[in-house]
């Protein structure tokens, strides 16, 4: 990864997508490479992804991005689509003079965009990160128009930085079998490490992320199944949101949480319940651990991959309708 960019000590903006906190916390790797490269790190973004990265780094500039706003309302994709729709071409747009008001503010020598398709500049690099080349979708008319504008968007920067292995990959046909020839395979992102923690000590982990109000309807979910499990219960809600829901008063419950402390409980955990994004598949499977992935409802890319990675690598593909 650092081959591919300029020589020398470099100023780089890195914004991630606020969509869930995947995008952020890859980002949390690609930004803990560059700076122990000495690189200065400036962090653009919105929401939970802006304040997860702050968390991590509260000693770097940040700038607020606009927001994508995007819902999951409805099961269907095709309707999920055309429901989001609008408020990504806005959101592109907008992103898109930002970053030329950024750049010309801070003068940056890169730019590195997480699915963020406005954010970057024709005054410097301009990288785009994604794993979604190939999008596999239920209908065929949501692949073709949907390939159509990635193929667009993603052919405007310099390069494409894909978080997964050349030859086997583990995303599937996402990042393979696609048009471009600007792309470069920088191998799984995640800054989780293998470390001896006392393994097995919490019983059952919950990783909630995404978009609402999928994530707050799954977590209530969740908790009506699980309110009476006898065992120790961590939940990480993946939002700052405040729940009206009433915990269950022997469950440990953080809304954010920062990467180390997050790579000590999964290494601890004995049973893991997670979303099928990807980014988390990366962390799972940095540190060799066993997970039932569960796919929000209407998002195509976590469907395909709960699909194509049940039964791989000790993941278990679950519906929300296994929870009741």
């Amino acid at each position: 990864m650092l081959n591919l960019l300029p020589k020398g000590k470099l100023k780089i903006i890195i914004a991630p997508l606020n969509w869930g906190l995947g995008h952020a916390s890859r980002c949390l790797a690609i930004t803990e490479k560059l700076l122990e490269n000495g690189h200065e790190i400036i962090f653009a973004s919105d929401g939970d992804a802006l304040e997860l990265l702050s968390k991590n780094h509260p000693d770097k500039d940040f700038y607020e991005l606009p927001g994508y706003g995007l819902k999951y309302r409805n099961s269907n994709e095709l309707f999920s689509l055309l429901d989001n729709l609008p408020g990504i071409l806005k959101a592109v747009i907008q992103e898109k003079g930002h970053a030329e008001k950024l750049s010309a503010k801070l003068k940056p020598d890169v730019i590195i965009s997480d699915s963020r398709f406005g954010f970057r500049s024709k005054s410097c690099l301009s990288v785009i990160v994604s794993h979604q080349l190939n999008l596999q979708t239920k209908y065929s008319f949501t692949r073709w128009a949907g390939n159509i504008a990635n193929k667009f968007w993603i052919r405007k920067f310099d390069q494409c930085w894909v978080p997964d292995f050349d030859d086997s990959p583990l995303s599937g046909k996402l990042s393979h079998g696609h048009p471009f020839n600007h792309v470069h395979y920088i191998g799984p992102l995640s800054n989780f490490k293998r470390k001896e923690y006392s393994k097995n000590i919490i019983d059952l982990l919950i990783s909630l992320s995404g978009p609402e109000p999928a994530r707050s309807i799954f977590e209530e979910r969740l908790i009506h199944y699980f309110r009476h499990f006898e065992g120790r219960v961590v939940l990480v809600r993946g939002s700052s949101r405040k729940t009206k829901t009433n915990m269950p008063q022997h469950w440990e419950v953080f809304d954010l949480i920062d990467r180390k402390e997050m790579n000590k409980i999964v290494c601890q955990a004995k049973e893991i319940i997670s979303r099928s994004g990807y980014s988390s598949i990366m962390d799972f499977f940095t540190v060799g651990k066993s997970a039932q992935i569960v796919p929000t409802q209407g998002q195509a890319e976590q469907e395909y991959l709960a699909r194509t990675l049940n039964g791989k690598y000790g993941f278990s593909c679950k519906l929300e309708s296994d929870f009741k």
